[in-house]
């Protein structure tokens, strides 16, 4: 079972819509991480900014990363018009060149690993038509710009090479304090290609069980209380809509299905009455696969904890 875990916690992760992301797939556990942030310059017209952060979105999810809007590590672009005429046609059309110059870096070191500068064209009707022109012609696997991600990709593999340890061992023992979702979607961010990914993934299946029997000891605790005290129809309803909500991985899952079979027993003893939740315990094995990636679900939401940063201070 805990293999069958693994399996899904690794290929598993950020649909994270509880997540404060806006692009991460829920198959991105491992991936490296990337922000595609376009700052605001006043050359630029708001929709072709648009055009260009979808751009830069492609070049990193077609070279093997995962887009997110709050990594930090990121791809900005700074734009430069070089020229701007106005072509004599019926209408008269706007034409721009312009250098854009992509920098890879680590906005929280405010480290750069690289830049690329990069020379487009564009024609349009108006300012913004010549813009998204430009925008759109700019190729994600140009040569150029390969080598430049491929050379950011590795820098950021290098450094959590360097800080894997470290960043587990702060999981850790945030998990320790119970904050369980956070230290989880912490170790997730190192990627497959680092040298201590499977240290990752083994403490983040250590924290997620960690996590499961708290939560299913409060349950089953609560569950059993109720019906200690109430034991009626009612009152075995209420207990055991308690114990479904145990994650069939934790410990006290086992505990929780004996409570309930017990609790119809005495149901069917006291009030004659028909008593199905063993067929709902049986459906939640069933759809095991599904809690498991709902899980995973619930853990991203802990990336509303990460630090928010501010793209547009960085000016590389």
């Amino acid at each position: 079972m805990k293999k069958f875990f693994l399996l899904f916690l690794a290929v598993t992760l950020f649909s994270l819509s509880g997540y404060s992301q806006t692009s991460t797939a829920s198959g991105d556990v491992g991936m490296l991480a990337v922000t595609a942030f376009v700052p605001h310059q006043d050359a630029v017209p708001a929709q072709a900014e648009k055009n260009l952060e979808a751009k830069i979105k492609q070049m990193v999810s077609s070279n093997g990363m995962s887009s997110l809007s709050n990594s930090r590590f990121a791809i900005i672009p700074h734009v430069m018009v070089t020229d701007k005429q106005v072509q004599a046609s019926a209408p008269p059309m706007i034409v721009l060149n312009a250098d854009i110059t992509f920098y890879f870096g680590d906005v929280e070191s405010g480290n750069v690993f690289g830049s690329v500068t990069k020379s487009y064209k564009g024609v349009g009707q108006n300012d913004t038509k010549a813009f998204v022109a430009i925008a759109n012609s700019i190729k994600p696997k140009d040569p150029e710009i390969l080598e430049f991600i491929e050379s950011g990709k590795v820098k950021i593999i290098e450094y959590y090479d360097k800080q894997a340890d470290q960043i587990i061992k702060k999981a850790l023992a945030a998990a320790d304090m119970g904050n369980y979702d956070q230290a989880i979607a912490d170790i997730l961010m190192i990627p497959e290609a680092c040298s201590k990914y499977s240290d990752a993934i083994n403490a983040a299946s250590q924290v997620f069980q960690k996590k499961v029997d708290n939560e299913g000891a409060t349950l089953y605790n609560e569950a059993y209380t109720l019906w200690n005290a109430q034991q009626n129809y009612e009152g075995a309803e209420q207990a055991c809509a308690i114990l479904a909500r145990i994650h069939p991985l934790s410990s006290y899952f086992p505990k929780a299905r004996t409570l309930s079979d017990n609790i119809g027993k005495r149901v069917r003893e006291i009030d004659k009455r028909e008593w199905n939740f063993m067929l709902k315990q049986q459906q939640n094995e069933v759809d095991l696969q599904k809690a498991l990636i709902n899980a995973t679900k619930e853990v991203a939401k802990a990336e509303a904890s990460r630090p928010v940063y501010n793209y547009n201070v960085i000016w590389w």
